[in-house]
């Protein structure tokens, strides 16, 4: 079982998050704390493998947990679950390694798909003595192609990877939504939904191109390319 400490300060918060972490199988709850001190307290008494923190605490804020209990070399991971969103916090957050960082207010699919794949990274490194560079980029890279049970309403695996492979060897580079569309025969409804899923969780990138009327264009270009070193 994979044992979560949620930091929350709202009591009502805590409990809808208890509830939302422990309907994902392999997590437990084993505490919930409203203080950083009480966090830093928590996990030198017992011990934990997942941190859920908040940034808004009231004696302290979260970066400040995040650090401390990072000082102590504990063996924990952290996902921040806060409305704070501006850059500074998020990026200083991504320099002490957090896992995944949680903007609220969430949707619960949102929320499970990052326990979920925290738990597939976990197996991965309990099945895996040793790994070789495709398994450490899929643990590390937030744009590997998500887990079956990760992938959200609308999206749908083999159509996820025919869509992914099109588009890592696409010719020209960038393409637009209506360039793949048209080189898969999918309506480009379909197309979109799927180009916006991979645009979010990382596999590519996007621009504009801006005209003298009308909207503009999306293009969409690979942040990898296969065989690239």
């Amino acid at each position: 079982m994979i044992r979560v400490l949620i930091v929350e300060d709202d009591f009502r918060v805590a409990e809808i998050n208890r509830k939302m972490t422990e309907r994902v199988p392999e997590f437990i709850v084993v505490g919930s704390v409203g203080t950083g001190a009480g966090a830093i307290q928590f996990v030198m008494e017992k011990p934990v493998d997942l941190i859920l923190l908040d940034v808004f605490l009231p004696d302290m804020a979260g970066i400040e947990v995040l650090k401390e209990i990072r000082k102590r070399e504990l063996p924990i991971d952290f996902i921040l679950v806060t409305a704070a969103h501006d850059s500074k916090t998020i990026q200083e957050a991504l320099r002490y390694g957090i896992f995944d960082y949680l903007i609220k207010p969430m949707e619960m699919e949102r929320y499970q798909q990052a326990l979920k794949k925290y738990r597939d990274q976990r197996i991965t490194f309990q099945k895996e003595d040793e790994l070789d560079q495709r398994e450490v980029d899929s643990v590390r890279s937030s744009g590997s192609v998500p887990t079956m049970s990760s992938l959200p309403k609308g999206i749908s695996a083999p159509t996820l990877e025919k869509v992914r492979e099109a588009a890592l060897s696409f010719n020209p580079i960038p393409f637009t939504l209506e360039q793949m569309a048209a080189s898969l025969s999918l309506s480009k409804i379909t197309a979109h939904r799927y180009l916006e899923f991979l645009y979010r969780t990382g596999v590519l990138g996007k621009d504009y191109q801006y005209h003298k009327v009308g909207r503009p264009t999306a293009l969409y270009f690979p942040k990898e390319r296969p065989g690239n070193l």
